[in-house]
């Protein structure tokens, strides 16, 4: 016991901090989703969402490295995003089912959104002209 006490100490004292990631998982018609995956590639953490479709997840502090957070609930295409612990508690709310990720992107995005292009009008094809015998 005195051993964790001493780790814990030595942590705080370097500055080490932490944020809790939370949040609820939900269908687009706002229903809970239960057992759907939720994961940060960075530290291979897993959580399970709950019968409320809640889940947590604690996470080192890293101001300005972002955590890559994916979600995937069965029969829902995989849902994602960059998400900044810069610590205390950040909650994160995710809807499966919609084409685009529903949240705004965070200030520390690393691309930026490809521009939508508009093709260009084609003219129309002229009437062959047929004469008349």
């Amino acid at each position: 016991m005195r051993s964790l006490l001493v780790f814990f100490s030595a942590l705080a004292l370097a500055g080490c901090c932490n944020t809790l990631l939370q949040g609820e998982v939900r269908t687009v018609d706002h229903q809970p989703i239960q057992g759907a995956r939720v994961s940060v590639d960075e530290t291979g953490a897993v959580r399970y969402s709950d019968h409320n479709g809640r889940y947590s997840i604690a996470l080192f502090c890293r101001p300005g490295q972002p955590y890559l957070v994916r979600v995937l609930a069965n029969g829902y295409p995989e849902v994602s995003d960059m998400i900044d612990a810069p610590g205390g508690h950040i909650t994160r709310n995710w809807v499966v089912g919609e084409d685009e990720p529903q949240a705004p992107r965070q200030r520390f995005e690393r691309s930026e959104p490809e521009p939508e292009y508009a093709p260009e009008p084609q003219p129309e094809p002229e009437p062959e002209y047929v004469p008349e015998p």
